[in-house]
């Protein structure tokens, strides 16, 4: 993750627009990175809602490290955003195990808890 880390620091955001181009096979619009990086904390937009939301993240998840999501639950039972779940799941990575899907045709269990958080929210 280096040289990603790297490229954020230094704001080298063409080094991030080829790898996702490479990575995902599509481009980012232009100036994404720029944009998203320059961005308020996330807390900064969720501490004004007062909607119920979910946050499901893989332990195993190198793209975006788990603390960051557990600090964001701090934050919200700090504040009493009683309306925010917190889903963890430890053996599955960013894709919350989407490639088993497509080996054995069975919905991971990441993606089940997301389904039955908006189906929940649908009754």
């Amino acid at each position: 993750m280096k040289p990603y880390f790297e490229a954020v620091d230094s704001g080298n955001f063409e080094f991030l627009d080829r790898w996702a181009k490479q990575a995902a096979g599509v481009a980012t619009p232009a100036n994404w990175f720029k944009d998203h990086f320059a961005q308020p904390e996330m807390w900064t937009y969720l501490a004004k809602l007062d909607i119920p939301i979910g946050f499901f993240h893989g332990a195993l998840d190198n793209a975006a490290p788990i603390a960051g999501v557990r600090m964001l639950e701090a934050e919200a039972k700090k504040s009493g955003k009683s309306r925010f779940e917190f889903h963890y799941f430890p053996n599955l990575d960013h894709t919350l195990g989407i490639g088993a899907y497509f080996q054995n045709g069975k919905v991971p269990q990441g993606h089940q808890e997301i389904f039955e958080f908006i189906e929940k929210r649908l009754r």
